[in-house]
């Protein structure tokens, strides 16, 4: 309804001015009419009342030029039709990028399906997996049904020798060969399941490894894929969105020009109307004013006849003059009548003096009406121009407040993801344990069952050979580990000594090896190493800590093979924990609480190991009052070398440890031939130690009389060396095992004098030769009395080297 009141109100204003005063069209340089009309109808319809009324009460400026007027309405509308064109192309490269989106999502689907086959592979693989271990199960039944054929063939046997000597010859013969065969069967099959095991075991862990690694590089390359992509949808999402808003004020800016455009093209068209109505209307006072002049100049005429004829007629009448008077005074009176007439025609009417006065009065005023209507127009388009820029800080705002809102929508949802998750974490935290690799030991079926183990061992000095031949085997063959007897028995008894033993040397000489391979010789894998950094301060760092914000107990590797070897599969089996690299720390902080422990197990006690944690969790199986055990079937071994990088071990350490000095490998040997066996019990290995201990304590005895014998004693005060009951103790332990080994008593003496005593001579500056070469008399010379199959070899190495370091020989 306004637009057609400001449409009936245009029309009118048009049809108001008199059509004398419109222009004649011409053919060039003129305005077309319908596309004035066309653009006028537009902006008609894009405007207000209020607006309308504002522009129709402006005049057009007095050099208004309408050919200008209408080559910017052209270019204007050039302009518009460019927008338009620009916003159909971004409209076509929108469409083009949400394709591409389309098509991304399609691959991002592609890799779901290929993640989704690879676990579909995965559980086939795990498929696999469970039918090996059904067939592992059923060759371990098999295994039993032979022990049982084997125990009642020898019951048989028994039956025979009992009372059945009077059967046949010939059944016993027979007999005799099915038990051989079926040893020999047992034997071969034991072998085959070994192999059997051995090999499954390496497929498995073969196959583990590729599939983890295919699974792992394919995942990677998915992943890279992945980012890569969405890297490349977010740099062109984050293109769109820049074109969307360039869009947005391109089309906000080509409003405010319409507008403008529309403004200009009605100021223009009131200005004509004006100007023509102001044009007109002055012709038209023109006119009036010289159609009075003509009618007082005929009315002036009309009377200067009158009075000719009347003085004619006078002349006639008086006719006393002469014709040349008459003609001068004709002549004067016609002068003077031109005068007269002149003067009557500058003389304007009264009537066109009040409208020439009315007419100054209203150009007066429509000069100061301009004026304020020029300065109300300044103040316009400066108001105008402040709300081009409160637009557009508008706009801006309102592109800041959409992006603000679109970033609280996504982080509202990242935000109720997470609390999601976080519900799911804090109800799995409630049902997990806080030892969740402990609580899983628990859960696991093999380490839940015992296996058959080979319980008993009568004779240490086979064993100790057998034990060498297995080391030797045990990294395969053209890998052989040799080691000399004298290694072997020194091993064996510092086993029988202490919990924790100290191997020493340089690089490549087995001290790595040793452990691993005795594990391995004595036929189970309980084996795990620990690589020792070079800040470890106090005993997290070694068994893990206790995360309060979590709620579980950080499991380093040592704490879990702690609680492996309590498992009952493990606890009666030997458990090898390796430090290797020990001394790249002070043991003395990070393993100080097991030190003083230790010597509580080899008293046959099992000290409780505090951990921190949350009382009110669940603890797993193996736990006794919230504590762990340290269990009697771990030794902890430490590798040690002696250079710029490591630090020296305290006297305490020492004292505590059993410590052997590996050299170069030894000689070759020939490798006996190895039978098959069940694993060595960890009960069976202590029987024979403490069945040592009883044959041959007066040996003990004997070693320990040497070393505390008093003039040795007077001796070693000079260099204020001492010992206490652990060295009785150690030396009772250590000494038997190595003798029923096949040691001598001068071998195991000589080991224990040196580690234990003469160790600590090394590398000191106060000790006088003179000293050092009476104790190697006194030793030399009353060692015959301990043992006269040996020397002790490494007590005089040490006392020669200190001998030849304090006489200079170093820097010789």
């Amino acid at each position: 309804m306004a637009s057609k009141r400001r449409n009936n109100a245009a029309s009118t204003q048009r049809s108001q001015t008199p059509a004398k005063s419109e222009p004649k069209p011409n053919n060039e340089g003129q305005l077309n009419q319908e596309k004035l009309e066309t653009l006028a109808n537009k902006a008609f319809d894009s405007v207000t009342e209020q607006q309308f009324e504002q522009v129709t009460t402006t005049s057009p400026p007095e050099d208004f030029n309408p050919q200008d007027c209408w080559l910017k309405a052209q270019l204007f509308e050039t302009a518009i039709k460019n927008i338009e064109a620009d916003r159909q192309r971004l409209d076509e490269t929108t469409k083009q990028l949400e394709s591409q989106v389309a098509d991304l999502e399609k691959k991002e689907a592609a890799i779901k399906l290929e993640k989704t086959s690879l676990q579909q592979a995965k559980q086939g693989f795990e498929q696999e997996q469970n039918a090996l271990k059904q067939e592992r199960q059923s060759f371990n039944n098999q295994v039993l049904e032979l022990s049982t054929k084997e125990r009642q063939l020898k019951e048989l046997e028994t039956n025979a020798e009992a009372g059945f000597m009077a059967q046949n010859q010939a059944a016993l013969k027979a007999l005799d060969e099915a038990t051989e065969n079926l040893r020999q069967e047992r034997d071969r099959l034991y072998q085959e399941i070994a192999e059997r095991r051995r090999s499954l075991d390496s497929e498995i862990a073969q196959q583990q490894d590729r599939l983890a690694q295919e699974l792992d590089a394919k995942r990677h390359q998915y992943e890279n894929d992945f980012a890569a992509r969405q890297v490349e949808l977010d740099a062109q999402q984050q293109e769109l969105l820049i074109l969307r808003k360039e869009i947005r004020r391109e089309q906000k800016n080509l409003k405010l020009e319409r507008e403008l455009l529309l403004e200009d093209q009605e100021s223009i068209d009131l200005k004509v109307q004006r100007l023509s109505s102001s044009s007109t209307e002055k012709f038209n006072v023109k006119i009036q004013i010289l159609e009075e002049r003509l009618k007082q100049s005929n009315s002036l005429r009309q009377s200067f006849e009158q009075k000719l004829l009347q003085r004619t007629e006078a002349d006639r009448r008086f006719g006393d003059r002469t014709p040349d008077q008459v003609m001068a005074e004709l002549t004067s009176l016609g002068e003077e009548n031109q005068a007269l007439r002149q003067q009557i025609s500058e003389l304007p009417s009264q009537a066109s003096l009040e409208r020439l006065q009315q007419l100054e009065t209203l150009q007066e005023t429509w000069e100061s009406e301009r004026l304020q209507l020029k300065t109300r127009v300044q103040e316009q388009e400066r108001a105008l121009s402040l709300s081009r820029v409160e637009v557009s800080n508008l706009e801006t705002l309102r592109n800041e407040k959409e992006a603000m809102e679109a970033s609280n929508s996504r982080l509202r949802k990242a935000l109720e993801d997470l609390r999601g998750d976080l519900a799911l974490s804090i109800a799995d935290d409630q049902k997990r344990s806080q030892f969740e690799h402990c609580a899983a030991m628990d859960q696991n079926t093999l380490l839940q069952k015992t296996s058959q183990l080979y319980k008993e061992i009568t004779d240490l000095r086979a064993f100790a050979k057998d034990l060498r031949d297995r080391i030797a085997l045990s990294q395969g063959k053209g890998k052989e580990l040799y080691y000399s007897n004298q290694d072997i028995r020194a091993f064996l008894g510092g086993l029988a000594m202490s919990r924790l033993h100290i191997l020493q040397g340089i690089s490549g000489t087995g001290k790595t090896s040793l452990p691993r391979a005795f594990a391995h010789a004595m036929g189970v894998d309980n084996y795990t190493k620990i690589e020792v950094q070079a800040g470890w301060r106090d005993r997290q760092d070694l068994i893990g800590y206790f995360n309060a914000f979590e709620g579980r107990f950080v499991e380093n590797d040592f704490l879990r093979a702690i609680y492996k070897a309590q498992t009952p599969r493990c606890q009666d089996q030997v458990y090898i924990v390796l430090l290797d690299e020990m001394n790249l720390s002070r043991p003395e902080q990070y393993f100080a609480d097991f030190l003083s422990k230790l010597e509580d197990i080899e008293s046959g006690e099992t000290p409780p190991l505090k951990l921190q944690s949350d009382l009110e969790k669940h603890f797993p199986r193996l736990f006794q009052d919230k504590d762990l055990l340290l269990p009697p079937n771990v030794w902890f071994i430490g590798t040690a070398n002696q250079d710029e990088t490591t630090l020296e071990f305290a006297d305490k350490t020492y004292d505590r440890a059993h410590v052997m000095e590996l050299h170069q490998q030894a000689k070759p040997f020939d490798i006996g031939k190895i039978e098959s066996r069940h694993p060595v019990s960890y009960s069976a290995l202590t029987n024979a130690f403490n069945i040592a201990k009883k044959n041959h304590l007066n040996k003990a005895d004997e070693s320990w009389d040497f070393i505390n014998e008093s003039k040795l004693r007077d001796l070693l005060k000079r260099f204020r060396l001492g010992w206490g009951n652990r060295l009785k103790r150690q030396i009772d332990s250590f000494v038997p095992v190595v003798i029923a080994a096949g040691g001598t008593v001068g071998e195991a003496t000589d080991h224990i004098f040196a580690t234990k005593v003469l160790r600590k001579l090394r590398d000191r500056h106060d000790t006088p030769i003179d000293d050092l070469k009476q104790l190697q008399t006194y030793i030399v010379k009353n060692w015959q009395l301990l043992d006269q199959s040996s020397n002790p070899v490494q007590s005089l190495n040490i006392l020669q080297e200190e001998i030849h370091r304090l006489s200079g020989g170093e820097l010789s």
